[in-house]
């Protein structure tokens, strides 16, 4: 497993995409919580 410092577009928007689901499920699970 090597690390790369140049990341492809495809790579960059998976990873936002899961960051930002990621962010929606915690807020939900919060407000269940609250």
């Amino acid at each position: 497993m090597s690390l790369r410092n140049s990341w492809s577009t495809e790579e960059i928007e998976l990873m936002s995409s899961s960051k930002k689901q990621c962010n929606l499920y915690q807020t939900t699970a919060g407000l269940r919580v609250h």
